[in-house]
């Protein structure tokens, strides 16, 4: 599909991105990733992606739900009326360049936030805490992400 092809993204792909990180992860991503490939979501890697390819997976998205980061930049690929569920640490919850930047697509943003894998007094920097690995609970993100695809075009 292309970027005409869903105004308002009514039509687009609805994606949960899956990612590697040797620094941050969302620790329980494959319980996740099932969930999410169950609602209908394709999974996707896109750090495997060339650019085109990345540019168009975003352009072509009415739903995308992952966990933020570096792929956030390419909320500004998407159409507006599309949405992103960005998943993330509740270390992060106020973290406000996510949602700035799909702000500037028109893209509806929302957080989903889990607990940090480890407290902050068990790490050596504030900095240290707020990229540290984290999980999201399960019922939490089915029901988010059931709510984002019943929203899609609304």
């Amino acid at each position: 599909l292309g970027l005409a092809e869903h105004p308002l993204g009514g039509n687009g792909r609805q994606v949960f991105l899956q990612r590697a990180s040797a620094r941050r992860s969302l620790t329980n991503q494959p319980e996740l990733a099932e969930f999410a490939s169950r609602l209908g979501l394709e999974l996707v890697d896109p750090s495997i992606l060339s650019w085109g390819e990345q540019v168009d997976l975003f352009s072509s998205s009415s739903l995308v739900v992952g966990a933020s980061g570096a792929v956030m930049a390419n909320y500004l690929l998407m159409s507006p009326g599309s949405r992103v569920l960005a998943l993330t640490s509740d270390s992060l919850a106020d973290f406000v360049l996510p949602a700035a930047l799909a702000s500037v697509s028109e893209t509806a943003f929302s957080y989903l936030t889990g607990p940090n894998s480890l407290a902050l007094h068990d790490h050596v920097s504030r900095n240290s805490w707020l990229h540290s690995s984290f999980s999201i609970p399960p019922e939490e993100f089915e029901r988010a992400v059931r709510r984002e695809i019943a929203s899609i075009g609304s």
